[in-house]
C-alpha cells in the first residue's frame, strides 16, 4: 500500500481512455440500482459519488489511485448478479474468502475475477461472493462472452459498504512497480 501511495501521483496515471467499448457489469433493473446506490451511498462524501448510467457510483480517495486511478464503485446490494463487460478469457479468480471490514488490513481477503479482452486490455471485477463465480462454473481459463453471469457480488475485502469495486487495465513497461494501470472506460449502451 506504501508503494502505490508513493506513486499515486505520478503522470504515468494519465486520462487515456481504453481501445474497446464495454458494457456495464452489472444485471439489475435500473430502478433498482438507482434505489439502492442511493440508500448505499448516504455515508459517503458527496464530492465522490456520481451518476453512471442507472447506477450510483463512487471513487474512494484512498484505494481510486496511481495505477486504479480510474476504477469505479457501482454501489449496488450484496447478491447482484455480476456479468463480463466484453468476451475474453479468464485469467485470475479468487473466490475463497468470507472477511471484510474498513480499513486497508483487509485488502488481501478479496475474491475477484480478471478478464484477458483480444484488444489487450482485461477487466476486473472485486468483492465477490465467496465461491459464486464457481457455483456458475466459472474457471480460470474459462472463455467468457459479453454479458454472461459470472458471479454475484458480496463485501469482501476492504471496504465499508455494498458495491462492486471495477476497472479495465492494460499492461505497461514502466518505472513504477505496477506493471498495469487502469483506463478510462468508454461504454456500450447496448449488450
Amino acid at each position: 500500500m506504501e508503494q502505490l501511495r508513493q506513486w499515486a501521483k505520478n503522470p504515468l496515471w494519465d486520462n487515456e481512455k481504453s481501445k474497446g467499448r464495454y458494457i456495464y457489469p452489472l444485471k439489475i433493473a435500473r430502478h433498482t440500482a438507482r434505489l439502492a446506490g442511493q440508500r448505499i451511498t448516504k455515508a459517503h462524501i458527496p464530492e465522490t459519488v456520481f451518476m453512471l448510467g442507472p447506477f450510483v457510483c463512487g471513487n474512494s480517495p484512498e484505494s481510486h489511485i496511481g495505477p486504479f486511478l480510474h476504477c469505479i464503485d457501482f454501489h449496488v446490494p450484496d447478491g447482484t448478479p455480476v456479468r463480463a463487460t466484453k468476451d475474453g478469457k479468464i485469467i485470475e479468480l479468487v473466490e475463497r474468502h468470507e472477511k471484510w471490514g474498513e480499513t486497508e488490513d483487509f485488502r488481501d481477503h478479496l475474491n475477484f475475477i480478471s478478464i484477458w479482452h483480444d484488444n489487450n486490455e482485461f477487466s476486473q471485477y472485486c468483492h465477490l461472493q465467496k465461491g459464486s463465480a464457481s457455483a456458475r462454473g466459472i474457471k480460470i481459463g474459462d472463455r467468457v462472452r459479453k454479458g454472461q453471469i459470472i458471479a454475484t457480488t458480496g463485501k469482501t475485502g476492504w471496504t465499508d459498504c455494498e458495491h462492486l469495486h471495477f476497472g479495465i487495465f492494460r499492461t505497461v513497461k514502466n518505472e513504477s512497480p505496477f506493471s498495469f494501470k487502469s483506463l478510462r472506460p468508454r461504454w456500450s449502451l447496448f449488450a
